[in-house]
């Protein structure tokens, strides 16, 4: 990019050439275009890759004056494979650097009639002729090349403003809006019969005589066309010099709530510019609701580990098109891990303001570790939450569910018991049923190389970080509980030692029998519910049949 010191007016061209050696050999050029010259498409006139059609050693060169995406239709036909944002369809495309050079090479040999262009107003410069790097310095191959010309197109700028506010303050129904549209030629020539179309969103009703053109009244259409100037077919610009601007301004009286999305055009050049008005519904705000579901849309407070997480969702001012059913996007956060997902919701039907899950979002334990890759890694007793803010009036609602533990296989290895020090069997404890606790986890026990039972045998239950969530549970573990194999019969249990921070804890369980030869017998351990009182029971644990009881840190 060049630029004189003062802004005086200069003129330039660029050789081409491979080295000093070889500008003998490649010497062609082409002339440099001027900033305010630029265009966002291109059109190469003429672009034979040899002489005789055999080769191909004039490509295209682009280069574009921002970072931007480059979309190439080889034979200006519209008839490739790919889509663009705006619908047209394409070959391939190129995401450039600003000021990055691009070579361009039609497969067919041929770059005659290919164009260039980007969609979000990029604007870029480009030049047919031979590549050094490519071309050998004999025939077929052309030693010759051109600037391709900017090919003349608008562009189109769109804004609004509100011009009567009444009651509430912001954007509501009963105001009114004034709309802007800016068409500029920036290209080299001029462009004639430019059309202009705007068509009204169904928010919107044109307030009549109020569209000017350059400052000057635009009278409005004669029926059975509707008053608005702009709308379909649109109106035609005779002429816009080069660098000449057409303004349009015209009001527009608000008459529905919602996401208003008022889209002006120039059909001919596929250049489209919009704004978006958020109204207030006239009745004010609606109150919200989030919760947590499972497939049949019914509450859920626990998921299983593993399983698929729903949403449910109503809010009456999240519709903002009372004609169509509409989405909305919710991120779902485990507190726990840190992880998170969006899922979208879908509207029940039209302006019903109740959205539900299509497509639930899969949960894992083990996969989905990073955020915003389509599945929540949650692992049993992981905290989950659900938040939505009103972008409107700022009202909010939230809710949790948390992931309940699977039945873990955690083997225990026993020792032998010494001899004599098997107690005798003592009663049921007393304690009553616990009341429900929010975690339980299954323990294993591995007696499957001794052949006899283990009858009222005092199992020690060790607790690392590396398996267990110390956070759940009080700070002196005295809301844990244990049960049989049922998961109901209550056993008694003795901690010896819990020590949060350093991340250990051993526990004493009497079990009423291990069975031999066994290695699925187990008991359950119940945590997390902050109302339950100590109910140790060391007595229990060791019965008379023990002679004496040492625990490690006596």
């Amino acid at each position: 990019m060049f630029t004189s010191a003062g802004g005086e007016p200069f003129f330039a061209v660029a050789a081409a050439g491979a080295n000093r050696s070889a500008n003998d050999a490649h010497d062609w050029g082409f002339t440099l275009m001027p900033q305010d010259a630029l265009s966002s498409t291109a059109v190469v006139g003429w672009g034979p890759g040899s002489s005789d059609m055999t080769r191909n050693g004039s490509p295209v060169f682009v280069s574009p004056a921002r970072a931007t995406r480059i979309y190439v239709d080889y034979n200006g036909d519209g008839q490739g494979s790919l889509t663009d944002p705006n619908g047209g369809k394409y070959d391939k495309h190129y995401d450039l650097a600003a000021l990055q050079s691009q070579t361009i090479f039609d497969p067919d040999g041929d770059q005659t009639a290919m164009r260039v262009y980007t969609t979000d107003g990029a604007l870029f410069t480009a030049a047919w002729g031979q590549d050094p790097a490519t071309a050998l310095p004999w025939n077929p191959y052309l030693d010759m090349g051109s600037t391709v010309l900017p090919l003349p197109e608008p562009k189109i700028i769109k804004s609004s403003r509100l011009v009567s506010d009444i009651h509430p303050d912001g954007p509501s129904i009963g105001d009114t809006l004034e709309y802007r549209i800016e068409v500029d030629n920036k290209g080299l020539l001029p462009l004639g019969n430019t059309v202009v179309l705007d068509t009204l969103p169904p928010q919107l009703q044109y307030v009549p005589n109020s569209t000017t053109l350059d400052g000057e009244p635009l009278p409005d259409n004669h029926a059975p066309a509707t008053p608005f100037p702009l709308d379909a077919p649109g109106y035609t610009i005779p002429i816009i010099l080069r660098a000449g601007t057409s303004v349009f301004t015209y009001r527009t009286l608000v008459v529905g709530p919602g996401s208003i999305v008022n889209r002006g055009a120039v059909p001919q050049y596929e250049i489209y510019d919009d704004t978006e008005t958020e109204v207030l519904p006239g009745e004010g705000s609606h109150p919200s609701v989030v919760r947590f579901v499972d497939a049949g849309g019914n509450d859920v407070d626990v998921y299983p580990e593993g399983d698929d997480i729903y949403l449910w969702f109503t809010d009456a001012d999240a519709n903002r098109n009372p004609n169509a059913v509409e989405t909305i996007t919710l991120l779902v956060r485990n507190e726990t891990t840190g992880d998170y997902e969006f899922i979208t919701l879908t509207e029940t039907g039209e302006d019903t303001g109740i959205f539900t899950t299509t497509t639930p979002l899969p949960s894992s334990p083990s996969s989905g570790l990073g955020p915003e890759d389509g599945v929540l890694h949650a692992r049993a007793g992981d905290d989950l939450t659900v938040n939505y803010v009103d972008p409107i009036y700022g009202d909010w609602c939230s809710d949790t569910a948390t992931l309940s533990v699977i039945s873990a296989q955690k083997k225990l290895y026993l020792t032998e018991p010494a001899e004599g020090t098997v107690p005798e069997e003592p009663g049921n404890p007393e304690d009553p049923p616990a009341p429900v606790s929010y975690y339980k986890r299954q323990i294993t026990f591995n007696n499957s190389t001794r052949n006899e039972d283990l009858v009222d045998f005092p199992v020690l239950v060790t607790l690392t970080s590396a398996d267990f969530d110390f956070t759940k549970v009080k700070s002196d573990g005295s809301n844990i509980r244990f049960y049989d194999a049922d998961d109901t019969t209550p056993l008694s249990y003795e901690i010896e030692s819990w020590n949060p921070a350093a991340g250990e804890a051993h526990v004493w369980v009497k079990v009423p029998q291990i069975d031999k030869l066994s290695d699925t017998d187990s008991i359950w351990m119940h945590y997390g519910n902050p109302a339950l009182a100590d109910a140790q029971s060391p007595a229990s644990v060791w019965s008379s049949g023990f002679e004496a009881v040492w625990h490690m840190d006596e």
